[in-house]
């Protein structure tokens, strides 16, 4: 059996793009791979890290923009106009 590939906080932290906060609070709850230790430093399986990022990618909320339409004057603010 091939041993996994590991990788170091660091590593993994730029993978997801996480705070490692936010990583630690995901974990807690069961919603992140664990890391495991090795030689007192935590390291994580680099496949089960990519697999969590990819199903986290695919399960995002999107955020919509309106279409910006070309023939419609942009509306200016009244704060800064004189009376």
């Amino acid at each position: 059996m091939e041993n996994p590939a590991l990788i170091s906080k660091p590593e993994m932290l730029k993978l997801v793009g996480l705070s490692y906060v936010t990583v630690w609070a995901k974990m807690t709850k069961g919603l992140f791979p664990r890391g495991v230790m090795v030689a007192n430093k935590t390291f994580w399986v680099r496949s089960e890290v990519e697999k969590w990022h990819k199903n986290f990618l695919a399960t995002a909320p999107r955020q919509v923009f309106p279409k910006f339409d070309k023939k419609q004057p942009i509306k200016k603010s009244k704060a800064g106009a004189a009376k």
